[in-house]
């Protein structure tokens, strides 16, 4: 069975040049339409494979087409073909479910190639960002529930978490305090008898 290919393109002779040339010299079944209603409707009676769309459409522009064509018939892969190429457009049609979008000055070989890439993966799905996990807190303990990536990075001694700046306590200062002063006599021991306890922990 030939793979069936649908194009729209409010130009007449846009359409008939590429109808001749996917249908004549690629060998896939070809149907055309003018303007982006026409476009959903024969999406809907002739089950393409592949749409190429033009993106400034009379009634509604290409982007709008694709995703009421993904809507409907979430099969077919969606060629943007138009001359207003830019990140920008990449970016939105991927959101609007278009998998290739390629300019106008592409038609001929590049166009054919794209379309039997497209043929081969059936479809691409557009990129779709996961939402970052997040960890519930159950029983009073926030990593009772952390992913296990999170946890083993949690649990790795190598691993550097970094955290907000503490303000330092009362206790702190006054240890970097004695830790910083000399003793005023070297040979008479701390008050608070902090020389001893040291002396033992080492």
């Amino acid at each position: 069975m030939r793979k069936r290919i649908l194009v729209a393109d409010d130009n007449e002779l846009v359409r008939k040049l590429l109808h001749l040339m996917l249908e004549r010299d690629a060998g896939w079944e070809v149907a055309v339409a003018q303007d982006g209603r026409e476009a959903i409707a024969k999406a809907q009676e002739f089950k393409p494979d592949v749409v190429i769309l033009d993106f400034a459409m009379p009634d509604m522009d290409g982007l709008q087409i694709a995703r009421q064509i993904s809507k409907q018939l979430p099969s077919p892969a969606i060629i943007l073909f138009t001359i207003h190429d830019s990140p920008e457009m990449n970016f939105e049609a991927r959101r609007a479910g278009i998998s290739r979008v390629l300019p106008k000055t592409a038609a001929g070989l590049p166009l054919i190639a794209a379309v039997e890439e497209l043929l081969t993966n059936r479809r691409e799905a557009p990129p779709q960002e996961a939402p970052e996990p997040v960890p519930e807190i159950v029983s009073g303990s926030a990593f009772e529930r952390v992913p296990d990536a999170v946890s083993e990075l949690v649990n790795d001694p190598a691993t550097v978490i970094a955290a907000p700046p503490l303000e330092p306590s009362p206790e702190m200062m006054q240890a970097e305090a004695a830790e910083s002063a000399p003793s005023a006599c070297e040979g008479e021991p701390p008050p608070d008898g902090s020389a001893a306890s040291a002396t033992g922990a080492t």
